[in-house]
């Protein structure tokens, strides 16, 4: 494989970010010379005939990386993916028009189909697959403008070692995209494929097999320094408004007591203004408190998602404890897995979290929303860890709090208290969605918080 930075975004010295993306057939960095998310570097990834790994040098510089796979990329991103979960700090993985089974009459191209273009490859049928690609003749003479540069017999080549390798083992994707006008990869075989594996989300109606990924990003990838922002600046008022997070960390800390957690230091991530801090520190215990964005004395700045290296410090701790925070990881399920296996036995792990519902008033506008767990979605995790013998099942609790609805003045307010709280860390959907908002005039606000509870086996 071959692999290029092309754009340089992760300004934070202290925690780089990487975007690998993997790209589909016949691709090289080319097409995606423009390819991005604030705040992090982009990498592309392709030739799936060379045999060459993801330079290791490359990806030691990163304290967080996130994969993206498109097309014939996605069942070698997998291969990547297994090879390196415990090694590399990869958060987010996300799978566009591809399966696992990239050669395959119910899960993937269909076989007489991809035999047909091996056998058949020439600059004529090149130029009608690419025309198929990008879904029109004149987005096919668009991307000629940025067109990569290979030849005919390394493009065979590659399809050649795709067939031979054949599908990846692994489903290690959080959500997969699929295209309603994909003319390469069948969309119900796509379905059939991530069915029970990932989330599945439909792109527009019309979007081709090559889709605008700028928007998938936007949603995919969260934009940490937005978030650090919104919550730096509402560090002033955001005890003032965050009477529902009071409540929630209340809940947490008794819940955590009730279930008898074992002596020793307790972690804190995530501590904002401290109040779960306040209530956690009346048991004696001592505390190690992480953030983002550290608001009081103490504190150590770190992005919870990928510091589970720090549990490992002497002395372990007996606890970690997260109110509120989860949310606006890359991928929630991925930190409360390794958080858990990073706890010694009898540990406990209890979070806070909020359910889909949450700002439900203002889902229709936004570009991206947090990521929200479900109890089911908590409850399935569990299970798995259960299975796995990593997590005590005599100890698991899964909760849903009482649902709360704010009711504000109007939206100008409401979206005061969104600012003031620091948890408009995700940008609306452009001047459109700003003024459908505003003519929507929503003036309440749901919050649906939901607790977990799990003890290392």
């Amino acid at each position: 494989m071959k692999t290029a930075i092309v754009t340089r975004l992760s300004a934070d010295p202290t925690t780089p970010r990487l975007l690998l993306f993997f790209a589909g057939w016949g691709m090289d960095s080319r097409p995606f010379a423009t390819l991005g998310r604030e705040g992090y570097d982009t990498a592309v990834v392709w030739d799936y005939a060379d045999p060459a790994p993801v330079d290791p040098a490359l990806l030691s510089r990163y304290a967080e990386i996130c994969v993206v796979a498109w097309s014939f990329g996605v069942p070698y991103a997998a291969r990547f993916i297994a090879g390196h979960h415990d090694s590399l700090p990869i958060t987010r993985c996300v799978a566009v028009c591809g399966t696992l089974h990239p050669v395959d009459d119910r899960l993937g191209i269909p076989r007489d189909i991809f035999s047909g273009t091996l056998e058949g490859l020439s600059d004529r049928t090149l130029a009608k697959f690419r025309r198929r690609m990008t879904g029109s003749s004149a987005a096919a003479a668009r991307f000629e403008s940025v067109a990569p540069q290979r030849s005919l017999d390394s493009l065979a080549e590659e399809l050649r070692r795709v067939d031979t390798d054949g599908p990846a083992p692994d489903p290690t994707f959080d959500t997969a995209w699929i295209a309603p006008a994909d003319h390469i990869i069948p969309p119900e075989a796509q379905k059939r494929a991530w069915e029970g594996r990932a989330e599945v989300k439909m792109l527009p109606d019309g979007t081709p097999h090559m889709p605008d990924f700028g928007p998938i990003l936007e949603r995919e990838i969260a934009d940490k320094r937005l978030i650090s922002r919104s919550f730096g600046s509402a560090g002033s008022t955001y005890d003032g408004e965050a009477s529902i997070q009071h409540e929630v960390a209340r809940h947490l800390a008794a819940l955590w007591e009730t279930a008898g957690p074992a002596e020793g230091p307790v972690v804190e991530f995530g501590t904002g203004t401290g109040y779960l801090t306040s209530l956690i520190s009346r048991t004696g215990r001592p505390m190690r408190l992480y953030d983002i964005v550290p608001v009081m004395d103490g504190v150590v700045r770190a992005d919870a998602e990928i510091m589970t290296a720090l549990l490992t410090s002497d002395p372990a701790p007996a606890a970690i404890i997260s109110a509120s925070t989860v949310q606006w990881f890359n991928s929630p399920r991925r930190f409360l897995r390794r958080a858990l296996r990073a706890l010694k036995p009898g540990a406990m792990l209890a979070i806070s979290t909020f359910g889909p519902d949450t700002y439900r008033e203002l889902a229709p506008f936004q570009q991206a929303r947090p990521a929200y767990l479900s109890a089911d979605d908590l409850r399935a995790l569990t299970r798995e860890l259960e299975a796995e013998g990593i997590a005590d099942a005599a100890w698991t609790i899964v909760e849903e709090g009482e649902r709360r609805v704010l009711t504000f003045p109007s939206t100008r307010h409401l979206l005061d208290h969104t600012r003031r709280s620091g948890v408009n860390g995700t940008r609306l959907g452009g001047i459109g969605a700003a003024r459908a908002l505003m003519a929507a005039a929503p003036v309440s606000l749901t919050y649906a918080p939901v607790y977990l509870l799990m003890r290392r086996r």
